[in-house]
């Protein structure tokens, strides 16, 4: 069994003033719901998802813990099985000894757990809200900093009665990322990756931060990537007016030895889910080397501890400024990450 070191989300969430902000919550989270995906897909449901049971290691990444209460899923409609339940975080199926348990219990608690860590309150319990006539507030009607779409996902996913909430938790992932599951048939939107990405492939690769005086423009690549997927829009998103395909640009100078993979900044945190199912789809199994930082703002920059998290290895190349900016806005160690330049130098 590993150990493992960090704090439990409750005190993460206690040292940074009692809440944590939609940005920083969807990065930590959106690790743990595929977690939960791939024992949903094992026929295992966790049953104990709660701010206590999720720990955050010292480079920022999240784990979940304590298994002890997971149960298999069954095929019947209804199964014996052990009470175990965490008041605020269970839902009211969980309360029954023989119930239809299945993987909406870890979604009811996943978005129970992220409402203590944007409003810095527990839930009211589920008893409360299905008999007591409870009322639960949205984060967002608590001041919370969450976007409207993923405010309603998270309201949807701790929806009182199973049959209301998303069929799986990665249908809820797509929702609080801005996006719906596709949908056979339907017409959807094509989102193209977000951020330019520049495979600088061969002996003849070529990469450089500033283009030299002979090479002052750039130049487009024999292949743009742009690795898209259709998908249906929430209806709290605001719909895109056509299709938008980002075409992927290469600075042609000095020659690199190796293979290399570069990434052009990232995206809004409405957008990160798909970005990195697209940027995983273009890597192909390579690991991403580069992240050339150009700009900071939420747009471009939300998904950049997401970055760090799923390629420990990778390098940042940003100015002196940029990097000071990392330091306030994201927990992991950027000294060790960043290469720090300055015009006209070159990678």
């Amino acid at each position: 069994m590993e150990y493992v070191e960090g704090r439990t989300l409750t005190q993460t969430v206690q040292s940074a003033g009692g809440c944590m902000s939609w940005q920083q919550l969807i990065t930590l989270m959106e690790p743990i719901m595929r977690t939960l995906s791939t024992i949903h897909g094992m026929k295992v449901i966790h049953r104990d998802v709660s701010p206590d049971n999720i720990m955050i290691r010292p480079d920022g990444t999240a784990v979940l813990l304590d298994f002890g209460a997971a149960h298999s899923i069954s095929d019947r409609t209804m199964s014996e099985h052990s009470v175990s339940l965490r008041l605020g975080y269970a839902p009211i199926e969980q309360y029954a000894s023989t119930s239809k348990q299945d993987g909406r219990i870890d979604e009811y608690a996943l978005c129970a757990t992220m409402y203590y860590v944007l409003t810095g309150k527990r839930p009211a319990d589920a008893t409360e809200r299905a008999f007591g006539g409870t009322n639960l507030p949205s984060p967002r009607a608590l001041g919370a900093d969450i976007p409207a779409y993923a405010d309603a996902a998270l309201m949807k996913g701790m929806s009182v009665k199973a049959d209301d909430r998303y069929a799986s938790v990665n249908d809820l992932r797509l929702a609080m990322t801005g996006h719906q599951a596709k949908r056979g048939g339907a017409k959807g939107l094509i989102i193209a990756l977000a951020a330019a990405l520049v495979l600088a492939l061969g002996a003849a690769g070529v990469f450089l931060l500033q283009p030299d005086k002979q090479s002052e423009k750039l130049v487009e690549p024999t292949a743009t990537v742009t690795a898209t997927e259709t998908v249906q829009p929430t209806e709290a998103a605001t719909p895109a007016p056509a299709p938008v395909k980002v075409p992927v640009y290469m600075m042609h100078g000095n020659t690199l030895l190796d293979e290399k993979t570069v990434l052009f900044d990232t995206v809004d945190a409405a957008v990160s889910g798909l970005f990195f199912e697209n940027l995983e789809h273009v890597l192909a199994g390579r690991n991403l080397d580069y992240l050339v930082i150009n700009h900071m703002e939420p747009d471009h920059g939300a998904a950049i501890g997401g970055v760090v998290l799923r390629y420990p290895n990778i390098k940042l190349v940003c100015n002196a400024k940029t990097a000071a900016m990392l330091k306030q806005f994201f927990s992991f160690d950027v000294d060790s990450r960043t290469i720090v330049v300055k015009e006209m130098d070159t990678l």
